[in-house]
């Protein structure tokens, strides 16, 4: 972000799947029935493994889903724009921002403030 008087200059990334979650169950936490008749062979191994497995697959299936990234890309796009929006309120400016892209495509943005 670059700021000159009340022209903003903000470069905006690509957005991009960052992670998943690491999550590893432990021997007390994962589901069992040891009941006998219904007794349940499935160890934390097991679980953490399909887990593991379900994560690859969400990964593979989301980080080039574009639509999905352009979508997170205007979201924090808003949010940046509301709390400019919500400065220049509280200092009577109204700000100009112009948003570069990664890909270099940009676009001017006034934002008011009263």
């Amino acid at each position: 972000m670059e700021i000159n008087g009340e022209h903003i200059s903000i470069t905006i990334p690509r957005a991009k799947l960052l992670y998943l979650s690491d999550y590893t169950i432990i021997e007390n936490s994962y589901v069992s029935s040891d009941d006998g008749i219904n007794k349940n062979p499935i160890t934390a191994e097991n679980q953490t493994a399909a887990i593991a497995a379900a994560d690859a697959q969400i990964e593979q299936l989301f980080a080039n889903d574009e639509t999905m990234l352009m979508r997170a890309q205007d979201r924090a796009k808003v949010l940046i724009e509301n709390y400019i929006n919500h400065l220049g309120e509280l200092s009577g400016i109204e700000y100009q921002i112009n948003w570069i892209y990664e890909d270099n495509i940009s676009e001017d943005y006034s934002l008011s403030a009263k």
